[in-house]
C-alpha cells in the first residue's frame, strides 16, 4: 500500500511541476540576438514583477511563428500571452513555452 501511495504522489508531483503560467501583455521591445539564434522582448504587463524580459530560439519553424506572431502585436498594440514555468527574476529572460494571442468575437 505504501508503495501505491509513493508512485500516486511521484505522478500528482511531476504532473504540477509542468504546469505553464500565462503571462499577458503588450510588446514593448523586441531583438534578435544573433549570436545565439534567440529573439529576446519585454512585455508591458502586471502578471510578473519587475520588469519581465522572455527568450526563445529563432532556429525552429515554432520559432519563426512566435517571431511573426510578435511583430503583428507589437505593430497592432494587441496583447499576447506567453507561457513560462515561472516569471523571470531581474537580469534574466524568461523560457517561453509557447506564445498564443486571444481575438475579440465578433
Amino acid at each position: 500500500m505504501k508503495i501505491v501511495l509513493f508512485f500516486v504522489f511521484l505522478v500528482m508531483l511531476g504532473s504540477t511541476a509542468y504546469a505553464a503560467i500565462p503571462v499577458t501583455g503588450t510588446v514593448s521591445r523586441i531583438y534578435p540576438s544573433g549570436s545565439s539564434d534567440r529573439v529576446n522582448f519585454k512585455l508591458r504587463t502586471s502578471d510578473c514583477s519587475g520588469n519581465p524580459y522572455f527568450s526563445f530560439q529563432i532556429d525552429t519553424d515554432i520559432g519563426k511563428a512566435n517571431f511573426a506572431l510578435l511583430l503583428a502585436a507589437a505593430t497592432t498594440k494587441s496583447e499576447v500571452i506567453v507561457a513560462v514555468n515561472t516569471c523571470p527574476k531581474d537580469g534574466e529572460n524568461g523560457h517561453v513555452e509557447y506564445i498564443y494571442q486571444d481575438y475579440p468575437a465578433s
